[in-house]
């Protein structure tokens, strides 16, 4: 599904990171103004999602997502790429490393 209309601030953030690593950022396939939410999919589904640390250790602790550590990352107390526990995304593995 494609966007329409300017991005969010998230998701220049997350396209920002991708150019800066030398990769292409996915497109969307879903947006969502709720960190929440785009938590539960991402727990739910082999999506990638960006959220607040602070959320994404709440998430992590019920153990419903991953924090992807990545090489290069965003800077204290911003967000974080979050992952489903069991879903690999090769074209990550040359930025981030899982601890």
């Amino acid at each position: 599904m494609g966007r329409s209309g300017p991005a969010t601030r998230t998701r220049r953030t997350f396209e920002q990171h991708f150019l800066a690593a030398g990769l292409i950022a996915p497109m969307p396939y879903i947006e969502s103004f709720s960190f929440h939410a785009s938590l539960c999919i991402a727990a739910n589904s082999g999506l990638l999602t960006l959220a607040p640390s602070s959320a994404v250790t709440h998430y992590e602790r019920l153990g419903r997502v991953i924090d992807l550590t990545l090489d290069h990352p965003f800077p204290l107390s911003s967000v974080v790429f979050v992952r489903h526990r069991d879903v690999d995304f090769p074209a990550l593995r040359s930025a981030a490393h899982e601890e």
